[in-house]
């Protein structure tokens, strides 16, 4: 099965990646991590260079960007098949737009009760979008004390 991970780099997300691949490690193929960084802010009106804000986002960005490379590096050493994906969009858009181009049978995010999936599942979301997926969509709960293995 292939499988596109949503990342959101909350506190929890390392633990809502193991407990994702935990629960499908038998049927995956292949795996894409996907984080979504907002897009370039608009600096227009600010009293700060915008030349050092543009310089801030992009380290900002850096970072995720090695973050998601390290985890997908983690996963393949655990065999499994993982490509770290790094796209700048609206989220939920570029989430589906993604499933779509790389074809993935799973599409999974974590719910952890705040923040931006938090969002995501309690209705910013146009269902047209989520429906015009046209694939599974896994919600993971992030459990904050989870049970020893």
């Amino acid at each position: 099965m292939n499988v596109l991970i949503a990342i959101d780099f909350s506190e929890h997300t390392q633990q809502f990646l193991d407990d994702t691949v935990k629960l499908l490690r038998n049927v995956l193929e292949e795996v894409w991590l996907l984080h979504v960084a907002e897009p370039e802010p608009d600096f227009i009106g600010f009293e700060i260079d915008p030349a050092v804000m543009r310089d801030q986002v992009a380290e900002g960005f850096h970072q995720e960007r090695r973050q998601l490379q390290a985890m997908a590096d983690a996963l393949r050493e655990r065999g499994v098949a993982a490509t770290a994906l790094q796209i700048q969009g609206e989220t939920v858009k570029t989430i589906v737009q993604q499933a779509g181009k790389l074809n993935a049978d799973l599409i999974v995010v974590g719910a952890h009760g705040h923040g931006a999936w938090h969002r995501f599942l309690v209705g910013e979301v146009d269902q047209a979008e989520l429906q015009a997926a046209g694939r599974p969509l896994l919600v993971m709960p992030v459990l904050k004390n989870p049970r020893p293995a």
